[in-house]
């Protein structure tokens, strides 16, 4: 193997291992914040972190954040609801207006 490619391997190796760190950390962070529980239900978050949703509290299309600040963990299901709720918030706000539950279904990353 070349000395290129070795160096290629030993910064592509090192880039992932320095996100993976960041990501971990930032993970922690969260949990800690919320002291391990899910802010819907007030259960605690058993499993690992892939077991849970990320859930941006103002949404990235609202003018949101990926900072850890915007960012909470929740059960899926509680995820769900959550979206679920919003999304038939904004759709009856106005008895009037016919067309929101379709208006929210396009904005939406709720799934119908």
């Amino acid at each position: 193997m070349s000395q290129v490619a070795n160096t290629e391997m030993y910064f592509e190796k090192r880039a992932f291992l320095q996100s993976l760190n960041k990501t971990l950390g930032r993970t922690q962070t969260i949990l800690k914040q919320q002291e391990g529980r899910c802010p819907v239900c007030k259960q605690m978050l058993d499993g690992t972190p892939a077991d849970f949703h990320l859930h941006h509290i103002i949404p990235i299309a609202r003018g949101g954040s990926d900072r850890i600040e915007n960012l909470v963990f929740l059960h899926p299901m509680c995820h769900q609801q959550l979206h679920w709720q919003s999304a038939k918030e904004a759709a009856f706000s106005n008895e009037n207006d016919t067309e929101g539950l379709s208006r929210v279904r396009r904005k939406s990353h709720a799934r119908f």
